[in-house]
């Protein structure tokens, strides 16, 4: 069983649970922030590469500089078409 609600389970004071909602609430939100950021980064790397296609940049050096893969690659070129 999850930590979490382990403790949802087995704490009864109200005054508690409500502070372990507010808490399970800031932890929902700190990971919608990180996937935001994350969500960012990959839309970036892709418009970077993009600009590196259009710029004639080899293949095999995009994929040393963005450790996307050879296939991740050629689909971004094909959509550029």
């Amino acid at each position: 069983m999850e930590l979490n609600k382990w403790i949802h389970k087995y704490v009864a004071d109200d005054k508690m649970q409500e502070e372990l909602n507010k808490w399970d609430l800031e932890i929902a939100e700190d990971k919608g922030f990180e996937q935001g950021i994350k969500q960012g980064i990959e839309q970036r790397n892709i418009e970077i590469v993009k600009a590196m296609l259009e710029s004639n940049v080899p293949i095999k050096d995009i994929i040393k500089y963005t450790n996307l893969s050879m296939e991740e690659i050629k689909q971004l070129k094909k959509e550029e078409n």
